[in-house]
């Protein structure tokens, strides 16, 4: 069901746990996002929002997408949010199914199709509409600011909430909708709703609609249409030029809860609210001409429609998205009088338009072409024009004929790669936003930039040939973000640049400049500068200037110290110096009284002051591998009452404080390879994710009252490492008594005990990874939500027991283990995905795996007395057969008998003894002839039904 809250939630998960994850994604809208943008920018967003924008460039069509993502993404851990999914389809192309996640991943799936998955193999949560208490406290939070209403309107609230069905969505709609109306208004309302059946949540949305003035109509409706996950800034300039008053119409709009602004300045929409604006574009009913629509999002349709004779009036936007080889006429724009927004990416203009599109205000045209057809074309009204991703340079030819556009107010150029100069801007005199991000080949800008006195916004990221600054910057007096980010080639800021002095961020990382000047203190406004990866060695004296400074990173800079002036600057929030050589911090790091994130991560810090603990506000502490650092966590630590992160892995700390279990919010606790650790006191309830184990380590608390714990990780990288000792002296081998919350378990260098024993009180267990400890046994009971078992390196292993219990494993991977034999239930592991043995050479045979039907990866390597693989020939959904170096295996079923797929991907090599001819071989000879086979069968029955005969198909 629609606007019960499934999004809200997944994203609260996400914003909540991300921090546990080195990659993470939260890619938003899944459905919408196919249709607006395609499969493959989805695929580029996945990737960089995972890994960064450098690694989208590899995917040039959908299949190579899926191939690109399961190569990069595997093996690492990954938090993954897919919102509205609604086809098993689009987890095929997201490459969601050939990731072979690392451990401790996660994947959240919001839909309202329960069938896209396998409920045997996923964690289902279904969100239940709100019971009559909640939707009273989020209705009245709405309508009054306040919990409980008052006195007099808890009758009415009651009333109007069990109209609600408990929807969330429409709580806080019609709240919002009723804040300060007078009583004759609710009542209306009240009658309204009445009106409506409980399953037309639109029909109740509609109310809100009803009530907006006619310009936030219409910028709710373009948003629905055109702009849901697009940027705010564009849509404002295209509004404001059309007196929609989008300043205030916004904040109607969110006031209204119609609308929400996210936190990187994009629109977003709750679906149900999207669908809504979408249904009254096209009429109530939806069967509305589409001609007659004021707004065309749809690419097929709207390409239809352009090509009609008639004349549409009504037409106010276009997306013709995904069109190559499309141009279109001046003739068919003739049609099209009305138009204020073009999205034309990949098309072409072709024809005279003289005196045409003279109301188009937005238009973007990615992917243009350096040859213009297009003569007289002269948008006269146009304020934003989006040519990014275009084959354009300095000199194109439309450039002269755009030129009439003197209210332009953003220009973006970025990613045109061919470009070497900018073009003359000098008839653009009213431009705020100058985008020009990774244009690699841009030498030099025209100097024609000097005279943009408007320009608010200028970026120059990953410009990588650019050298210096442009001439005439300082006479740009409402500059305010600028962004060089990885110029590598810009050495030095001119003492002009002294002269700006409206900037609020500033980002000069991965540049080759060394000196930071002392104007930089010039940058009162100064709220964002990023020096990281610079070879900037000090901070100049005048930094403690920068009072309105929030965030200053400084990470892998050579800066050795850090002024003790830093300490006044009151506003920070975040300061980050990892990768430094850095020695120390100065005590006045305690004056931040408003830090919430401190990073010294991968730095030279031999200790931090104990003026740290001063630092209420902090959430975030990073020390991990700080290898010189002698800091003993003070006992006052517990005045960090708002910590959620404290990650000191790979550090030489000896202790952790008793009071450290009075941390309140802690959710990360990071204490992997702190080798000199002996104890380890009571933690606090609140953890999420604990990680810990060193060759020092004598015992850890009980760890039964961690009911939030979901990622435990014990061993780090030390094979000197001791196993689970408890306060009672006692280990436990058996750690379903203990941990019953956890999701995700990694062992890691476990020593003295040889066996492990795991039952079904891990009942919240889906993934196990167990890597180079001695055990000679592992025994597996009841574990019935285990999704992946991973085994690396456990040289005196023997045997696997317990396979059969566990319903829902879909991975099993078993690498380095020189002595394993024995495999007990593996051939009823009927969930069972993927399958891989890597150098296990002494395991001779398996169970038969003819019921596993839903294997699709089976991969065995360097297992040099394997003899056969029973049932192999029964496996009708594997994809990938990998048979390598397995010099002892012989006996492969007959292939006519063979029932895997005919597209199944066979790698066999160094199998001496499948035969004379090789196993593969036989099988593609099979394959053909089948093929050929099916070729006659369709030819006799074409020609039974009196159809054309071979010849004439030859034809």
């Amino acid at each position: 069901m629609g606007g019960i809250g499934k999004t809200t939630l997944a994203k609260d998960v996400f914003n909540k746990l991300n921090s546990l994850f080195s990659h993470c994604c939260f890619l938003g809208n899944v459905r919408e996002s196919l249709v607006s943008v395609g499969l493959v920018n989805l695929q580029k967003q996945l990737l960089s929002n995972t890994l960064g924008s450098a690694f989208q460039d590899d995917i040039n069509d959908v299949d190579d997408g899926i191939k690109v993502i399961a190569r990069r993404l595997s093996n690492r851990k990954l938090f993954i949010v897919l919102d509205d999914v609604d086809d098993e389809e689009q987890l095929e192309k997201l490459a969601i199914k050939w990731i072979a996640f690392g451990s401790g991943s996660r994947v959240i799936l919001t839909t309202r199709n329960k069938s896209i998955v396998e409920a045997d193999q996923t964690l289902e949560y279904e969100v239940k509409p709100l019971n009559s208490i909640q939707s009273v406290e989020l209705f009245s939070r709405h309508a009054f600011g306040r919990n409980p209403p008052p006195d007099d309107c808890v009758s009415l609230s009651r009333q109007v909430v069990s109209m609600t069905g408990g929807l969330p969505l429409a709580l806080e709609v019609v709240g919002s909708l009723l804040r300060r109306q007078n009583k004759a208004s609710w009542i209306d309302v009240l009658d309204k709703l009445k009106e409506i059946p409980h399953e037309k949540v639109q029909d109740k949305l509609k109310i809100s609609y009803n009530a907006l003035s006619h310009e936030q109509k219409q910028i709710f409706l373009d948003i629905a249409c055109l702009f849901v996950n697009k940027d705010k800034a564009n849509a404002f300039y295209m509004w404001k030029d059309c007196r929609f008053f989008p300043d205030y119409s916004i904040q109607v709009l969110i006031c209204m809860s119609l609308i929400k602004i996210t936190d990187d300045n994009t629109f977003w929409m709750h679906d149900q609210l999207r669908d809504l604006g979408r249904k009254i574009v096209r009429g109530d009913t939806g069967l509305v001409d589409p001609r007659k629509q004021s707004r065309l999002w749809v690419n097929e349709t709207a390409n239809d429609i352009i090509r009609t004779e008639e004349r549409k009036e009504a037409i106010e936007a276009v997306r013709l998205y995904g069109y190559e080889s499309a141009a279109y006429t001046s003739e068919e724009f003739a049609r099209l009088p009305n138009i204020r927004f073009l999205d034309l990416s990949w098309g072409g203009l072709d024809g005279d338009f003289e005196n045409l599109l003279s109301e188009l205000r937005y238009m973007s045209w990615h992917f243009c072409r350096r040859e213009l057809l297009a003569i007289n074309f002269h948008p006269s009204n146009l304020v934003v024009l989006d040519l990014s991703w275009g084959s354009i340079t300095e000199d194109w030819a439309g450039w002269s004929q755009i030129k009439v556009a003197k209210k332009l107010k953003v220009l973006n150029l970025s990613h045109c790669s061919r470009m070497t100069r900018t073009p003359d801007l000098s008839d653009y005199l009213s431009l705020e936003r100058l985008i020009l991000n990774d244009c690699t080949s841009l030498v030099e800008v025209d100097g024609s930039f000097q005279k943009l006195k408007c320009l608010i916004y200028f970026n120059v990221g990953w410009c990588t040939s650019l050298r210096k600054l442009p001439e005439g910057i300082e006479r740009l007096e409402k500059l305010e973000y600028l962004y060089f980010g990885h110029c590598k080639k810009l050495r030095k800021l001119h003492e002009s640049f002294a002269r700006v002095a409206s900037l609020v961020e500033l980002d000069l990382s991965y540049t080759a400049i060394t000196i930071l000047p002392d104007f930089i203190g010039n940058q009162k406004s100064l709220s964002v500068l990023n020096l990281g990866h610079t070879g900037i060695d000090c901070l100049p004296w005048s930094i403690v200037n920068l009072r309105e400074l929030q965030s200053l990173v400084l990470a892998y800079t050579k800066i050795r110290e850090l002024p003790y002036s830093i300490g006044n600057l009151e506003s920070l929030l975040k300061l980050d110096v990892s990768g430094t050589q850095c020695l120390q911090l100065p005590k006045s790091i305690g004056d931040l009284s408003r830090l919430k994130v401190l990073d010294i991560s991968y730095s030279w810090i031999r200790e931090l002051p104990r003026s740290t603990v001063e630092l209420k506000e902090l959430e975030e502490l990073h020390a991990q591998k700080c290898w010189d650092l002698e800091w003993e966590i003070p006992e006052g630590i517990w005045k960090l009452s708002l910590l959620r992160v404290l990650n000191l892995e790979f550090t030489p700390i000896i202790n952790v404080p008793e009071t450290i279990k009075l941390l309140p919010r802690l959710e990360k606790l990071g204490l992997c390879g702190c080798f000199e650790l002996e104890v380890m006191p009571e933690l606090p309830t609140s953890l999420i994710s604990l990680s810990l184990g060193s060759s020092s380590l004598r015992w850890v608390p009980d760890l039964s009252n961690l009911t939030k714990l979901v990622d435990l990780n014990y061993g780090g990288q030390d094979e000197n490492c001791r196993p689970l000792f408890f306060q009672d002296g006692q280990c436990r081998q058996s750690l379903g008594v203990l941990l019953p919350s956890v999701s995700t378990l990694s062992l890691k260098y476990h020593g003295s005990i040889t066996s492990l024993f795991l039952h079904c009180n891990l009942r919240n267990l889906t993934r196990l990874s167990i890597y180079q400890c001695w055990w000679k046994e592992v025994q597996l009971d009841g574990l019935e939500q285990l999704v992946e078992f991973k085994v690396e390196g456990l040289e005196f292993l023997e045997g696997i027991a317990g396979l059969s219990s566990l319903k829902r494993l879909k991975l099993l991977r078993l690498f380095n283990c020189l002595n394993l034999t024995t495999i007990q239930g593996l051939g009823s592991v009927e969930s069972l995905e993927e399958l891989s043995f890597i150098n296990c050479p002494k395991i001779t045979s398996l169970d038969d795996l003819s019921d596993l039907k839903k294997l699709e990866f089976l991969n065995f390597e360097e297992c040099e007395e394997l003899q056969a693989v029973k049932g192999l020939d029964e496996l009708e959904n594997l994809k990938d057969l990998i048979l390598i170096s397995c010099r002892s295996l012989r006996g492969f079923p007959d292939v006519l008998k063979w029932k895997v797929p005919d597209e199944c991907s066979l790698t066999i090599e160094e199998c001496p003894n499948l035969g004379d001819e090789s196993f593969g071989d036989r099988v593609s000879a099979y394959k053909q002839r089948k093929v050929q086979e099916q070729r006659g069968t369709k030819r006799k029955r074409s020609a039974r039904r009196g159809g054309p005969g071979p010849s004439r198909q030859l034809a």
